[in-house]
This record gives C-alpha cells, sequence and structure tokens, in this order.
C-alpha cells in the first residue's frame, strides 16, 4: 500500500509539470497578444 501511495505522490508531482509549462505557455501568449 505504502509503494502505491508514493507512485501516486509521483504521477501527481510529475503531473503538475506539464501544467505549469501551458501555464507559462498561455501567459507569454497573453502578453505578446496585449503588445
Amino acid at each position: 500500500m505504502r509503494r502505491r501511495q508514493a507512485l501516486a505522490k509521483a504521477q501527481q508531482q510529475v503531473d503538475l509539470r506539464p501544467l505549469a509549462v501551458t501555464f507559462l505557455f498561455v501567459i507569454a501568449a497573453f502578453a505578446l497578444y496585449a503588445l
């Protein structure tokens, strides 16, 4: 059970990276559009 919980935490950490990248990309695109 502990291994599954640790694996789930690892997956959550990995899933946050693409989310942050897309968030930054949206902000960059909005900034370019504003300029």
